[in-house]
């Protein structure tokens, strides 16, 4: 099972995220070996799922990420490790300018086990005014 091997790596306590409220949100979280870190950690049979709240205690999810649902915001890079954020600006320009928080979950595609990335608290997500509309 892969997901144990989830914990060597970034995300770690306090990542954070930043975007515009005027484009789409394109970044990447690079998986690699718990022992060698200059190689890729394959994730191909992972599913990857993330909720953007207001705070933790909020019932409203303002956003949902997901490598399997549509629109997909997730993207699983497979081989090379890479887990892409692919979410369109369509979906961004309805946030309000604020910090949101955001944990990720990590899915076992065969056991369905689940492992929280931001175990050591929840990621942060600035979401800022564009300027360009």
């Amino acid at each position: 099972m892969l997901l144990p091997q989830l914990g060597a790596f970034p995300p770690a306590p306090g990542m954070s995220f930043s975007i515009a409220n005027n484009a789409g949100w394109y970044d990447i979280i690079a998986f690699t070996q718990p022992n060698n870190p200059n190689a890729a950690l394959d994730i191909s049979g992972i599913n990857f799922h993330a909720e953007l709240r207001s705070a933790v205690d909020d019932a409203s999810n303002r956003l949902d990420i997901s490598s399997t649902d549509t629109p997909v915001g997730f993207v699983n890079g497979g081989v090379s490790g890479i887990l892409y954020f692919a979410v369109d600006a369509s979906l961004i320009m309805k946030l309000t300018p604020m910090v949101y928080v955001m944990d990720i979950i990590a899915i076992d595609i065969v056991s369905g086990v689940k492992k929280n990335l931001c175990e050591g608290g929840p990621c942060l997500v600035t979401v800022l005014m564009g300027v360009t509309r």
